[in-house]
């Protein structure tokens, strides 16, 4: 496997855990970790970072309108976590588009992080 494919790997894996850190840290900070296992048990943790599209959508049928207090705080945690800026531009929040977006600006940091040369 080249170094590349390998790298884009690790960073694909730490965008996972930090995303999935994110949403539990999140929901148990708000909601307490009762609420917590409650959430994970309906949304099927497995899969909890893999599909951003899933995971509003679980959001959205356990807590209503809601959600979005909540993927909004996700979000956020998640460019602070991953060093990024967050600045909201898109006028209706969509929490599966700022996911996507953290992910290709952490994975385009990644990169340049570790294709640089040593000097």
């Amino acid at each position: 496997m080249s170094e590349k494919v390998t790298s884009m790997a690790e960073a694909r894996k730490k965008f996972l855990i930090s995303l999935s850190d994110c949403v539990h840290e999140g929901i148990r900070n708000i909601l307490g970790p009762v609420a917590l296992e409650a959430v994970l048990s309906k949304l099927q943790s497995s899969s909890l970072s893999e599909s951003p599209e899933d995971l509003e959508n679980g959001f959205g049928q356990i807590f209503g309108s809601s959600a979005k207090i909540l993927e909004k705080l996700i979000v956020k945690d998640l460019f602070k976590r991953l060093n990024l800026k967050f600045e909201e531009v898109i006028a209706s929040f969509d929490f599966e588009t700022y996911v996507n977006i953290a992910r290709r600006e952490f994975s385009m940091n990644w990169m340049k992080e570790t294709t640089k040369p040593l000097t």
